[in-house]
């Protein structure tokens, strides 16, 4: 004698067999989503790398995301190179208060995949140097399928008063006075609120 299936339990077991899965949670809206013009890395003459690496650090996209307690940077590049690579791709983000304001605060951000555990954050919270927050280290996160590189800045170090946001990335070493082989830079338009 075959067993016989309640209703709710065979609707049950069809949705499985069709690969329906239970809703999940959304993602979060960035705040900021900005796109750089490609192939606009500026080669410095000097010898090192090759043009194809030295092309790899061109800034395609920027996001902002509010997340608790934090605030994540996410850049894609052209390429992320492997950790283990000779030089660094340095991402550099700085941020200063919108031309109508009369604050003086100042941020920025420095991070490298090739260098995960050497990112940092810093907000000065006015002109004189004397007064800021520090948030190192900030660990950078590096996904080389989707060529994207982020870190998540702690809010202490995130300003509180819509911010203009400029971004260079360079190939070199990462906290060093070497050299840089290559650089592109980055403005997105208006100011905005980060958190």
């Amino acid at each position: 004698m075959r067993p016989v299936m309640r209703p709710a339990i065979a609707a049950l077991a069809a949705l499985l067999l069709v690969g329906v899965s239970a809703p999940t949670a959304h993602a979060v809206d960035p705040v900021v989503d900005a796109y750089d013009y490609q192939q606009d890395v500026k080669i410095y003459p000097r010898p090192g790398p090759g043009d194809v690496q030295r092309k790899t650090i061109d800034l395609y996209r920027l996001t902002v995301t509010q997340l608790t307690g934090k605030v994540r940077f996410t850049v894609r590049l052209k390429k992320v190179l492997p950790e283990s690579y000779k030089y660094d791709q340095m991402v550099f983000i700085d941020l200063t208060p919108a031309p109508s304001s009369d604050q003086t605060w100042s941020a920025n951000y420095g991070f490298s995949p090739q260098q995960p555990t050497l990112g940092y954050a810093n907000l000065f919270l006015d002109e004189s140097g004397e007064s800021y927050k520090v948030c190192d280290p900030v660990v950078t996160v590096a996904n080389t399928a989707k060529r994207k590189v982020y870190v998540d800045v702690p809010n202490k170090c995130v300003p509180t008063t819509p911010a203009k946001i400029k971004l260079n990335s360079y190939l070199g070493i990462f906290r060093s006075d070497a050299p840089t082989y290559s650089r592109d830079f980055m403005k997105v338009n208006g100011a905005h609120d980060l958190r």
